[in-house]
């Protein structure tokens, strides 16, 4: 993690400062590590934690007795954008861990997550530790690394930072004012996403001079595919630009497509977070 400083903390030394004698009579047994890794993927870090002797608590992070695990994890097709995850720990309140095996949120197979229970969508996560020891370990000096922005807040930040200073040929328009989606809503016309609104708050379009690239204002903006998509502009390279809105095609809301044909975006290209995207867009034209 950053500003760690010497080699990252191993599971076994996490294990060394949890174990105390015997206060959990066994560790799992051989054949619930079994249920457990068909269910989910047990990487060999959480295994070694299931197999110690100790209470599976550290500090305010308490792993899932085996038994709930299996519940949780054999259920996690219904969890939407975050049902490839396996999850293994609560934090004693509204709050669950996982790991992303797969790499699926971009920040590589093994990273650990938080995320409250009734947000289970991919830019409500808390980034937590690159591995579950470097989480743990953090845990174990007191830090509580989920008190923290989410992976979407995080991206609508580095978008306003952008925006507030944008190079010569990034020409932003005055952002919305909020009573404008609930008049839209109200007259039966568009309905945005909450992450598409706070851009549009931030900057109601955005023309690139040298690209000819642009974001149209709301007033511009349609949906396509059922409400699944909201078209939000034209790149002359790419074509037409959309966002999704959540539940279209599998894919997290607010994700930005480009696509030939904007009345089929599901034939179009996947570019990334909105907000990531628009600004590497705005930066790359700062260091042109």
């Amino acid at each position: 993690m950053a500003g760690r400083r010497g080699p990252p903390p191993t599971i076994d030394q996490v294990i060394a400062r949890v174990v105390k004698g015997a206060a959990r009579p066994q560790p799992a047994r051989p054949e619930e590590l079994a249920r457990m890794a068909r269910i989910a993927p047990m990487p060999a870090e959480l295994t070694a934690l299931y197999t110690a002797r100790f209470d599976l608590a550290v500090g305010p992070v308490e792993l899932l007795e085996p038994p709930i695990f299996e519940d949780v994890n054999g259920g996690r097709a219904a969890f939407g954008e975050l049902a490839d995850m396996t999850y293994f720990a609560t934090d004693r309140a509204e709050g669950v861990f996982f790991l992303d095996m797969f790499g699926r949120l971009g920040l590589g197979p093994g990273f650990v997550f938080w995320v409250e229970r009734g947000l289970m969508a991919a830019d409500e996560v808390v980034p937590c530790g690159e591995t579950l020891a470097v989480f743990l370990a953090a845990v174990q000096e007191g830090r509580h690394p989920w008190h923290a922005p989410t992976l979407g807040e995080r991206a609508l930040e580095r978008f306003r930072a952008a925006a507030a200073n944008p190079p010569p040929g990034v020409d932003l328009r005055p952002g919305i004012a909020p009573i404008a989606f609930v008049q839209a809503r109200r007259g039966g016309g568009l309905v945005v996403s909450f992450a598409l609104g706070e851009i549009l708050k931030i900057a109601d379009g955005i023309h690139f001079a040298a690209s000819r690239r642009e974001i149209v204002p709301f007033h511009r903006m349609r949906a396509v595919a059922g409400g699944g998509v909201v078209i939000v502009g034209h790149d002359p390279d790419l074509g037409t630009l959309g966002v999704t809105q959540g539940d279209w095609q599998d894919l997290p809301a607010d994700r930005l497509l480009a696509c030939g044909d904007p009345e089929h975006p599901e034939t179009g290209r996947l570019l990334g977070r909105f907000a990531d995207v628009l600004t590497f867009w705005i930066e790359e034209v700062r260091r042109a």
